[in-house]
């Protein structure tokens, strides 16, 4: 079955799931507030990857600022280095618990 891109159709699930439509601003400014795992598809390799990352001043080796865009620059918190991450690559994201 083909549906309009960004669209998945599963015949056995029979559900259809939209691709998430991420808002830079949002994104950026609970990645100011909190360590955020997220969740992508790379562009390169096609693999998925979940990654803790942040905005967090304190947690950042420079400051940065950046404007709104199709990408977000973002900290990696497992590797400690800067990821720049295509809006339309992330499939999802939360804010980890301290459980």
């Amino acid at each position: 079955v083909s549906l309009k891109a960004g669209r998945t159709f599963s015949r056995g699930l029979k559900t259809l799931k939209r691709k998430l439509m991420v808002s830079f601003d949002k994104l950026k400014e609970l990645l100011k507030t909190n360590v955020v795992e997220v969740s992508f598809t790379s562009l390169k390799s096609g693999s998925q990857y979940s990654i803790p990352c942040t905005l967090q001043e304190h947690m950042l080796p420079v400051k940065i600022n950046q404007s709104s865009s199709d990408a977000i620059l973002l900290y990696r918190l497992d590797t400690n280095k800067w990821e720049d991450i295509r809006l339309s690559s992330i499939d999802g994201y939360t804010i980890p618990s301290d459980e």
